[in-house]
């Protein structure tokens, strides 16, 4: 009995260990703008944003021991799709990041914007996709260092596939009577 539990116990440690980080959904509803006052950090920081377009969601990691491994492209566009449950996003812009004041421009649209700092991220997830970010900081944000923008694939809605193959019995119809 006890072998079993300590066994349990060791791969549930182990499973924590290797958990993706805490994301907290800090979300301003129908906000083209806004202000976060952002917990979890070593000083008390807020980070004001502003856009082209409504910001449908917003997600922050609030603990500093759950930083995603070394920012690769690749570990933040899984985390973005993730967090945000969607999948085959393109990455289409990303730069690095210092200051106090940012704006992040790309000549393609994109639809959700990770933007690190010290220990933590901010994913933005917008409602149309936008060229333009701008942002501010107040406070202690230690490490403001990059953004990675991407694109997300738009999926066509069903009602489009049965029309089209609605009107494509249609056709094949016409042509029938038509011979």
């Amino acid at each position: 009995m006890k072998i079993h539990l300590m066994t349990v116990l060791c791969s549930f440690v182990l499973l924590c260990s290797n958990a993706n980080a805490a994301f907290v959904d800090v979300t301003i509803p129908g906000a083209t703008s806004g202000t976060l006052s952002l917990t979890g950090l070593i000083r008390p920081a807020t980070f004001a944003f502003s856009g082209a377009s409504v910001v449908e969601q917003i997600l922050h990691t609030n603990d500093q021991k759950t930083d995603l491994p070394k920012q690769s492209p690749d570990k933040i566009k899984a985390a973005v799709e993730g967090q945000f449950g969607v999948s085959n996003l393109i990455k289409v812009g990303d730069s690095k990041l210092s200051g106090k004041v940012g704006s992040i421009t790309s000549s393609k649209p994109f639809d959700f914007l990770a933007i690190h700092f010290g220990q933590h991220e901010l994913f933005f997830k917008f409602l149309t996709s936008v060229t333009e970010f701008q942002f501010t900081i107040d406070g202690h944000l230690a490490g403001l260092s990059n953004f990675r923008a991407f694109s997300g694939a738009v999926p066509i809605p069903a009602a489009v596939w049965l029309f089209g193959s609605a009107l494509a019995g249609l056709l094949g119809l016409s042509r029938r009577k038509a011979s």
